[in-house]
């Protein structure tokens, strides 16, 4: 009785491993499982639909800002958060900071649950000369 009982655990064993094998290859392996806050945030903002402010409508169109431009941004850049007011209710704010300025060197995204919005964009060259609205006032935070 003790050698089929080995036997079976030792089958029972190399099955668990196979099948761990199996799920990790089909499963798991394209996922990072130990992603930064940063990504997570990343992820969020590209993810989900963006709106955007009339300020950040505005300083799109008259500085020839493309969205494909701003989610460039989004991918290559880290968060300042320094700078965004993280624990803002009931959406935080995040500044994403490229880690090589291009004509943006920062853009304010409000990262809710399902939705995201551009509030504000800030360029290298510094203020355009264009006549937008002003910024929103929990944007303001940390700069």
């Amino acid at each position: 009785m003790d050698a089929s009982f080995g036997r079976r655990l030792r089958l029972f064993l190399i099955g668990v491993v196979i099948g761990s094998i199996a799920m990790y290859f089909m499963v798991f392996r394209e996922r990072d499982l130990y992603k930064t806050p940063t990504k997570i945030i990343q992820e969020r903002v590209l993810k989900h639909p963006s709106a955007m402010t009339p300020r950040a409508q505005c300083l799109m169109e008259c500085n020839q800002v493309l969205p494909s431009e701003v989610r460039q941004l989004v991918e290559n850049s880290d968060i300042a958060f320094s700078k965004s007011d993280v624990h803002r209710k009931p959406n935080p704010i995040y500044r994403f900071e490229p880690e090589i300025p291009g004509k943006l060197s920062a853009v304010w995204f409000e990262v809710g649950d399902t939705t995201s919005t551009l509030l504000d964009l800030e360029f290298t060259n510094g203020s355009s000369a264009c006549s937008c609205p002003t910024a929103s006032a929990g944007k303001t935070v940390g700069k």
